[in-house]
């Protein structure tokens, strides 16, 4: 799995709605980029799109974040300071989200 497929991962595991926050940036290369990762997330089964502009983590999805966030600590961090440079706040910790 690519980095930034962990970072959308992470981001649809947050509260609210943070995941959907990286897809509703200025138009940009960025944003066509993001929105051809969520694409390959949901045909290869990490997401499920919920209506029209929705998406939420698959059963998939939500092992495959555990199980990395459980063997990268330090990783996951680092993808932690990605979502925040994109403007995606959190206040949750690594052991929150594998609580999960």
């Amino acid at each position: 799995m690519f980095p930034r497929e962990m970072v959308i991962l992470m981001a649809m595991a947050l509260p609210g709605d943070s995941g959907m926050a990286l897809l509703n940036r200025p138009m940009d290369v960025m944003n066509e980029y993001i929105g051809y990762l969520y694409n390959s997330l949901v045909w290869r089964g990490y997401l499920r799109k919920n209506g029209s502009k929705a998406y939420e983590l698959t059963s998939m999805g939500k092992e495959t974040l555990t199980i990395f966030l459980n063997e990268n600590r330090a990783q996951a961090k680092d993808i932690i300071t990605a979502l925040q440079q994109l403007g995606i706040e959190s206040t949750r910790r690594i052991e929150d989200l594998v609580a999960k």
